[in-house]
């Protein structure tokens, strides 16, 4: 079986300051190459924050995001980072056809390898209770998003995709996916880390797969997101968790 080394990047992003949350994430890369990564993986709108709200609805905001994603890619091209692999987070401009009037965007998650962004995955299910009103802020994907590196198969996932039936998270399996790559911004409550170790050994039972669980830390407005980022294998074993 192929190896590949995970660095999981528990990032504290401020919602709106996407040119400090870009050199946040450039520091993280750097720290986890140094490591020795092969693989660096952020949580849910690590460029952007989260959650943005109606900053979803902004075209200017959206597109400043994309941009910051692009110019990631670009410092990615450089000797230092050859071979790096990168998925994060952030929002993206829907198709015209997709917008529905005030959603015009989608939650979603970039993959970049050798400073080449070769896929994007937008969030499926989207949650419209107590904190979160995606729903109205954001367009829904369908698509599960597979891409192959270093001789595994990964597929990516966004948080309330694996709490809910159905979806993208529904085909790992039938993707042939080794590890899935679940961002998330999940915030804390009672009990919750083991709701979601729980949850997470459940889909890897389910789809046959590993799992690797990324969540942001620190706090936006009344939320707390406290980190617990954790990895799963195929047999439903904690192999490693973050503080």
């Amino acid at each position: 079986m192929p190896k590949v080394r995970l660095a999981l990047a528990q990032t504290n992003p401020t919602v709106g300051a996407i040119q400090a949350n870009l050199e946040q994430a450039l520091d993280q890369i750097s720290k986890a190459k140094d490591q020795g990564a092969d693989l660096v993986v952020f949580g849910e709108m690590a460029i952007t924050g989260y959650p943005i709200e109606d900053l979803a609805s902004r075209e200017s905001f959206i597109l400043e995001a994309e941009l910051a994603v692009r110019s990631l890619a670009t410092e990615l091209t450089k000797p230092q980072y050859q071979g790096l692999a990168v998925v994060i987070g952030h929002p993206a401009m829907a198709s015209p056809q997709e917008q529905t009037g005030w959603a015009i965007a989608k939650n979603c998650a970039s993959v970049i390898i050798d400073g080449q962004i070769i896929g994007r995955y937008a969030k499926h299910h989207l949650p419209n209770y107590s904190v979160f009103d995606e729903y109205r802020n954001f367009v829904p994907g369908n698509e599960l998003l597979t891409f192959e590196y270093k001789g595994l198969r990964f597929s990516t996932v966004i948080c309330e995709d694996i709490w809910q039936q159905g979806g993208p998270v529904a085909k790992l399996a039938d993707n042939n996916t080794d590890i899935a790559l679940v961002l998330n911004g999940s915030p804390f409550e009672i009990d919750k880390d083991d709701k979601r170790l729980a949850l997470v050994k459940e889909l890897v039972k389910r789809q046959s797969c590993a799992a690797a669980y990324v969540n942001l830390v620190g706090g936006q407005d009344d939320l707390v997101f406290d980190g617990d980022s954790i990895v799963v294998d195929s047999k439903g074993r904690l192999v490693a968790r973050a503080k």
